[in-house]
């Protein structure tokens, strides 16, 4: 009987994210025939400063594809013309996304993932959950149930 219940959950969320996906990927490929893919022309700097250390990071927040929580630190992806960088600097990704609160297209997507939205380039569902791949990034950056609803509400 377990067995029944859990096959049948996992059928639902599989059907559910996979129509969430439909929906993201079909508002994505509107987006790019309008705005043909058009990245903002933001060229403002933005400071990312370290906790502890004096130490701190500038980056351009178009040029930005992710940022990642790992542990006490935040792992920092830009990339631009299909080359990608990476920084670690030891910050809280609350305070990365208090940086960044004035830039409408950096979204916190997962509780340890802020993306780039203009660099979405498909999303994915399974009966895990649904999953953005960016534009020049190897790895699926994670979308929790919490945060679905406001990407799908943004990207619309």
């Amino acid at each position: 009987m377990n067995s029944f219940i859990i096959i049948t959950e996992q059928n639902r969320f599989l059907k559910k994210n996979l129509e969430l996906a439909g929906v993201l990927n079909s508002s994505l490929s509107s987006k790019s025939e309008t705005a043909d893919q058009i990245l903002p022309e933001d060229e403002s700097v933005v400071e990312l400063c370290s906790e502890v250390v004096k130490e701190k990071i500038e980056l351009h927040p178009a040029d930005l594809l992710y940022i990642k929580a790992v542990e006490n630190y935040i792992e920092i992806v830009t990339g631009s013309r299909g080359a990608q960088n990476k920084k670690i600097l030891r910050c809280t990704l609350k305070n990365a996304e208090k940086a960044l609160e004035n830039y409408n297209y950096l979204v916190r997507c997962h509780r340890s993932f802020i993306v780039n939205t203009s660099r979405i380039e498909n999303v994915t569902g399974n009966s895990q959950g649904i999953k953005l791949k960016l534009t020049g990034c190897e790895i699926p950056v994670p979308v929790s149930r919490s945060n679905a609803s406001k990407l799908k509400a943004m990207l619309s």
